[in-house]
């Protein structure tokens, strides 16, 4: 979150971020680092859902759109190599 969202979007209110700002603050890692993606996608679900528990007017959905937005990660899965007896 620090490395990669609150540059761009921590100075911006809650109530402002739609999923075009997300999706252009994602969208550098969203091929190279997928997991580190992920997780900042679901973080700022959570501070979506606080600030709507908050009474804040925010849209609960940006987040999932987003991910619709960003398209479909290439995750390349590596096999642990064997330890030998």
């Amino acid at each position: 979150m620090e490395l990669h969202v609150l540059p761009k979007l921590g100075e911006m209110p809650i109530s402002e971020i739609d999923q075009i700002d997300i999706r252009n603050t994602l969208r550098p890692i969203w091929k190279t680092k997928p997991d580190t993606a992920l997780k900042a996608l679901g973080r700022l679900h959570l501070c979506f859902r606080h600030a709507a528990a908050l009474g804040l007017s925010v849209d609960l959905q940006a987040a999932e759109k987003a991910k619709l937005l960003l398209g479909q990660q290439y995750k390349k899965v590596k096999n642990i190599p064997a330890l030998s007896y």
